[in-house]
C-alpha cells in the first residue's frame, strides 16, 4: 500500500527535478564566484565564468600565470589593501590588475592566476 497520494508523488518529482535543473545550472558558477580567505592565488577561469577579485591583506609580490604555463608571465609587487585579480569591462574584455597594474589578458587564454610568491 502507497502512503502517498498520486498528486503528492507527482509534486514530489517535480520538486526534485526543480531543484536539480537549479542546481545545475547555478550551483557550480555561484559556488566558484565566491572567494575564499587566501591571498596566495586570486582565478581566472572562462569556462567556469569565474573572476576572483580581492583586497589583499598585506603586501607582497604577485606573478601572473596563464593557464597550466608554471613559468610566471608578469611580476607585480603590490600593497596591503591593492585590488589584485580580474575583473570584466562593460565591453566584456577581461582585464587583470595587481595595485597600479593593469593589462587586458588575451581572448584565447582560458585560465590565469595570480599568485604570491616570496622575494628573492
Amino acid at each position: 500500500m502507497n502512503p502517498f497520494n498520486d498528486n503528492m508523488l507527482r509534486h514530489i518529482q517535480i520538486s526534485t527535478v526543480l531543484i536539480c535543473f537549479i542546481a545545475i545550472l547555478t550551483g557550480c558558477s555561484t559556488v566558484s564566484r565566491i572567494s575564499s580567505t587566501s591571498d596566495e592565488e586570486i582565478l581566472l577561469n572562462r569556462s567556469m565564468h569565474l573572476l576572483q577579485l580581492k583586497n589583499v591583506s598585506a603586501p607582497g609580490n604577485y606573478a601572473l600565470y596563464y593557464d597550466e604555463n608554471p613559468t610566471p608571465e608578469i611580476p607585480v609587487h603590490v600593497n596591503a589593501g591593492d585590488k589584485v585579480g580580474f575583473f570584466s569591462e562593460p565591453d566584456g574584455r577581461i582585464k587583470a590588475i595587481a595595485g597600479s597594474f593593469k593589462m587586458d589578458i588575451e581572448s584565447k587564454k582560458t585560465r590565469a592566476t595570480w599568485k604570491r610568491y616570496a622575494a628573492n
